[in-house]
């Protein structure tokens, strides 16, 4: 295992120690990560740089750059591995890949806007979406942790 397979099991250990003692917002954020750190390995198996902001701008349909440019370096990660998925996978795995920016404002809301989640928000709304889009990651990814 290298050194991102194990942060990404790290992550999900921690994630569920978290979730087990009642603290959501943590286990939201290490659960948010391992899927991460899944994406950013199946773009490096694939060879996707992901290009600068700028670069991407100048580049990319006029439509997606106006709300690209308010993107961060999740967004782009989040973006580039749906589009490499939509390439080069079965069409049907990106069922389920849209819930990601969803996961990805839920961990936002809860590590920066001193919202603490609830376990009914979690296991309802956060779980649920993660749960759908880690079978997707690790079917498209071919990871087992």
């Amino acid at each position: 295992m290298d050194k991102t397979h194990d942060c990404a099991f790290r992550n999900r250990k921690i994630a569920i120690y978290a979730e087990n003692n009642s603290f959501f917002e943590i286990a939201t954020s290490r659960y948010y990560y391992e899927l991460f750190l899944l994406m950013t390995i199946y773009l490096k198996t694939n060879g996707v740089n992901i290009p600068k902001k700028d670069d991407f701008l100048l580049t990319c349909d006029p439509k997606l750059a106006t709300t690209a440019k308010y993107w961060g370096s999740h967004d782009f990660t989040i973006y580039y591995f749906i589009e490499t998925v939509r390439e080069k996978e079965d069409i049907t795995l990106l069922k389920d890949l849209s819930k990601l920016q969803e996961l990805k404002h839920l961990r936002n809301k809860y590590e920066y806007k001193a919202n603490f989640a609830d376990k009914n928000e979690f296991e309802k709304v956060f779980k649920l979406h993660y749960e759908a889009v880690l079978k997707k990651v690790k079917t498209i990814a071919k990871y087992t942790l």
